[in-house]
């Protein structure tokens, strides 16, 4: 070993950099070179090495290349370049601090039989600090993981990340979660793409939970990504990250498995800037929209206060087989499980399923109450754009109509409580419009709890309806009607009925009072 070295040293000292890399070759790697250090500073390193991982004849693909990793982190760090190969492996590559490995767009593929849990891994130890006590970077350049549909392997985990930087990645054929930052702080991740396994060639799809893209870390920064044919796009449990321009979807094809959740938000302060969720669906349609049943283009819950959707989008693709396209109003856009979340100009677009059901909803009132929703969308066909309905045992959900449709209506802020005494309902309801594209029918108030007794079709309940930012300017009355369920809202003086020409986008709508109904009501 030491000749070895001793000759490398001469050849560098004579700049004959073509025959010691040749030497090098032999010493680390292998007599093909697959892999390669790229410059003479560090090949000058390597030669110097006190001590240099020994290759045994025979060694296995797989120790070659770990080899060459060990020895450049060793050396103080350097780069691996692949030059476009596909090396297959047996086990788990482990990068080493201060390592960076260029793929040039070639890289690893498990090997049937793989005996890792993920094609490449990152744990950083108490030896890859520097005397400062800072962590050494290590780096992806263009690099391809290939899981090869083995079972339980992932593509890439990064444990303990301390401003390590990928820019080029490509995980694809994986039947576990993709790629994992499991602890740690700012890392970088742009320009990749990871793909699960389809069933589109006969193969098997990801199980129930899997995810794209897991962020157990902090102060992580990702963009411009795709993540594709996973139950779960993204899936961030950690706190204060940053995603921009990432795209989960799946169903496009009658074999792709569902997109249950396209982002799953667990963590403080985490904030989405233009991420689209792109056709979400239910494991079991004939099961409500839930974590385990999915349903949601965003869903936020556990610690995640603060957050924050800007510029994103959810829709629906009319692709995929019928069996797989959610029931009318089911796919819920946005979920907001804790406080203080913003949104920003949601787009919400529906391509002919007609699946969309409330577009933001909240678990109870007062994470309602501290939501905040600016902007948005109205597209074709879609029956409402924002809506927060109420959960609570008691409440409802109010509807506006013009000309018995609420297509075209931005409903920004809806809900409606009752208290039934006996067979009387005693209500309150307030509608807050956000936009309005409709025509000039009649508007009406859909969605009452009960159905009034038959003798009260048409009667005027006991309170006036009190509209702001309106046209008409006049007293209004509201009248049972629709089989006591709807509210037809008139003009006091003329009797006639207010209609979307006296609406603005605006408008405020408050009506109280009360009625008997066919319900028994409580004691």
């Amino acid at each position: 070993m030491a000749d070895a070295q001793r000759r490398i040293a001469e050849l560098l000292a004579r700049c004959d950099l073509e025959e010691a890399q040749h030497r090098l070759g032999e010493l680390v790697f292998d007599a093909a070179r697959q892999a390669m250090p790229r410059n003479l500073p560090e090949l000058a390193q390597l030669a110097g090495l006190r001590k240099v991982p020994e290759m045994f004849p025979g060694a296995t693909p797989t120790a070659r290349i770990q080899a060459a990793i060990d020895t450049l982190s060793l050396a103080g760090g350097g780069t691996l370049v692949l030059d476009g190969r596909i090396l297959e492996v047996t086990d788990t590559i482990q990068l080493r601090a201060g390592v960076t490995i260029d793929g040039g767009w070639g890289g690893f593929r498990a090997a049937p039989g793989f005996r890792g849990e993920s094609v490449v891994a990152m744990r950083r130890r108490r030896i890859d600090y520097d005397a400062a006590g800072y962590a050494r970077a290590t780096n992806l350049l263009n690099l391809v993981i290939d899981c090869n549909r083995q079972s339980g392997v992932g593509g890439l985990c990064h444990g303990n990340a301390q401003k390590d930087r990928v820019d080029g990645l490509r995980i694809r054929n994986c039947l576990a979660d993709g790629w994992v930052v499991d602890g740690g702080y700012e890392l970088f991740g742009q320009n990749f793409e990871v793909i699960a396994a389809s069933r589109r060639d006969g193969g098997v799809a990801p199980a129930p939970g899997r995810r794209g893209l897991v962020v157990a870390a902090s102060d992580c920064h990702f963009a411009d990504g795709v993540l594709q044919h996973f139950p779960i796009g993204l899936h961030a449990p950690g706190a204060h990250n940053h995603f921009a321009r990432l795209h989960a979807w799946s169903t496009y094809y009658a074999a792709d498995p569902p997109l249950l959740i396209g982002f799953l938000d667990e963590g403080e302060g985490n904030t989405f800037m233009a991420c689209s969720a792109d056709s979400p669906r239910l494991a079991d349609n004939a099961a409500p929209p839930g974590r385990e049943n999915g349903g949601y283009g965003f869903r936020s819950g556990g610690n995640a206060i603060n957050q924050r959707l800007i510029a994103c989008t959810v829709q629906l693709s009319q692709y995929g087989d019928a069996a797989s396209l959610p029931p009318p109003r089911t796919i819920i856009p946005v979920h907001c499980g804790q406080v203080r979340a913003t949104i920003l100009g949601l787009e919400v677009r529906d391509y002919g399923s007609a699946g969309f059901g409330p577009f933001v909803t909240t678990p109870s009132p007062a994470v309602m109450r501290e939501t905040t929703i600016l902007g948005g969308n109205v597209h074709e066909g879609l029956p409402t754009n924002l809506q927060l309905p109420w959960s609570e045992p008691g409440r409802f959900l109010p509807r506006l109509c013009i000309a018995g449709s609420d297509a075209g209506i931005v409903q920004a802020r809806q809900f409606g409580a009752v208290t039934r005494i006996g067979g009387l309902a005693v209500f309150e309801l307030s509608l807050c419009l956000g936009g309005l594209r409709a025509g000039r029918g009649a508007v009406t108030i859909q969605g009452l709890p009960d159905a009034a007794a038959a003798p009260d079709e048409g009667h005027r309940i006991g309170f006036q309806p009190v509209l702001s930012h309106w046209k008409g300017g006049e007293p209004v009355v509201a009248v049972l009607h629709g089989g006591g369920r709807e509210l037809h809202l008139l003009r006091q003086s003329t009797g006639a009925p207010v209609t979307g020409a006296d609406l603005t986008e605006t408008t405020a709508i408050s009506v109280a009072g009360q009625y008997f109904t066919d319900m028994p009501g409580d004691a």
